[in-house]
């Protein structure tokens, strides 16, 4: 007995060319890479720069908020489950790539 199977990979192939967009080097916007929904779920802060402000930074510039990880970072460690700015550098990239996979 032969049954015959009718497969829909649309679903795949539409996944491999958003694979295929991610690859390579790219500069993402920090507030693309870490939304307000982002940022709400993993600190309880409204967006990137409220949670520059509970730490201590005037998130006015780059440079200012580089210069103020180690507060960023001990903001983290006492009230979050983030050990580090550079962790929630790296959860945020997983999941960056998750929503632009359409996971």
């Amino acid at each position: 007995m032969t049954m015959k199977i009718k497969s829909d990979f649309s679903g795949l192939e539409e996944l491999q060319r958003r694979a295929r967009e991610l690859g390579g080097t790219r500069s993402i916007p920090l507030t693309e890479l870490m939304p307000p929904s982002f940022i709400a779920h993993h600190t309880g802060c409204a967006d990137i720069d409220d949670l520059a402000r509970r730490a201590g930074i005037d998130p006015v510039s780059q440079e200012a908020f580089e210069a103020g990880l180690p507060s960023v970072d001990a903001w983290l460690q006492q009230h979050t489950r983030v050990a580090s700015w550079q962790d929630l550098l790296q959860v945020a990239a997983a999941d960056y790539c998750r929503r632009q996979l359409g996971l």
